[in-house]
């Protein structure tokens, strides 16, 4: 097998929990019909001898909070000892010193924080129950005390802070992160107040993301996105078929759609990224650089 037909398996969100304690106006939860549960251990160390192979990069994401997990932390120190990146993604308002402490234990390659706006009563609109205030301090301390690990604070355009971008990335940058902003799309089209959707649903005859990552949900199946609020995209499961099964299967996407209904109405705008070409990264810095620059390219498919 040549190493270009592993670009699909070369980023990976892999949902750990689907269990979550936050109520985010963003996120669609009550429309979420598959299963609900928590990654075993065992099941993770299935994946995690899988993915190594390529190696993927993992990020502990999904549509549950990952910190949810009691192993989360479990879960990196492995994979990192393995030799592999991985990294988890995680809501402001979970963000503590005891957060912190599991972090360093785990060393994990990076951790991304979603934190949606700079302006504090947007922030508790879109996060009810969250203080502004709180959180924003213990991301703070939360920098100090991961002085060497890569963090990254990812804000949301949408209808209400169209023009907050500057200002944010601005703000971020001079704390010490890597400062994100992305526009609030319709996570499948399951998300409908049009206050907060900032994109529209365009056609397309190709994803670049799919062709470039995957996502695995807590009981190993291979879904097209995590937007699959249902689970009927489900390619393979990871902890019965082997990796070349899914590479295979995701690989016919280099040159058409996925053929489900949720493809063809996505209004995400990574789709529009260039669908990867050539071997993959071989060294570290090489797979960072196309991290970088992947999502600032767009292509019409």
């Amino acid at each position: 097998m040549q190493k270009a037909c592993e670009w699909p398996l070369f980023s990976v969100d892999l949902e750990i929990s689907l269990l979550c304690d936050n109520s985010c106006i963003f996120c669609p939860r009550e429309k979420i019909l598959r299963p609900s549960g928590l990654m075993k251990s065992g099941d993770f160390s299935i994946i995690a001898d899988k993915l190594i192979s390529v190696p993927s990069r993992i990020a502990l994401s999904g549509m549950g909070n990952p910190l949810l997990n009691p192993n989360w932390h479990d879960f990196i120190k492995t994979y990192r000892e393995m030799g592999g990146k991985i990294g988890i993604v995680i809501p402001a308002a979970s963000v503590n010193d005891e957060i912190a402490e599991k972090l360093l234990y785990s060393r994990a390659s990076f951790v991304e924080i979603s934190f949606p706006t700079l302006q504090k009563e947007l922030f508790e609109k879109l996060l009810p129950g969250a203080s502004f205030e709180k959180c924003l301090e213990a991301i703070k301390n939360l920098r100090k005390a991961l002085s060497k690990t890569s963090i990254a604070i990812v804000g949301l355009k949408t209808r209400m802070n169209e023009d907050e971008e500057p200002e944010f990335k601005l703000f971020w940058k001079e704390e010490g992160f890597q400062p994100r902003f992305f526009s609030c799309h319709t996570r499948g089209g399951n998300l409908e107040d049009r206050d907060l959707i900032f994109t529209e649903s365009s056609s397309s005859n190709l994803c670049g993301l799919t062709c470039a990552h995957t996502f695995i949900d807590w009981q190993g199946n291979v879904l097209i996105c995590c937007h699959d609020l249902i689970g009927n995209t489900r390619l393979a499961n990871i902890l019965e078929d082997p990796v070349e099964k899914i590479l295979q299967i995701k690989g016919a996407f280099f040159e058409k759609l996925p053929p489900y209904a949720i493809c063809r109405t996505c209004d995400e705008p990574a789709r529009f990224r260039p669908i990867p070409a050539g071997k993959l990264p071989e060294s570290s810095n090489a797979r960072n650089r196309f991290l970088k620059n992947w999502p600032k390219k767009k292509h019409s498919f």
